[in-house]
């Protein structure tokens, strides 16, 4: 789990329909990974 503080960045994700998009999973684990 993403601990979220003060310090934590936002990075948004748009388009339509975005809900079978695999975007947000391979940029939480790429971002995750450089932190």
């Amino acid at each position: 789990m993403i601990k979220i503080t003060g310090a934590t960045k936002l990075l948004g994700v748009m388009g339509y329909p975005i809900e079978h998009s695999l975007s947000p999973i391979m940029h939480n684990a790429a971002l995750t990974a450089l932190a």
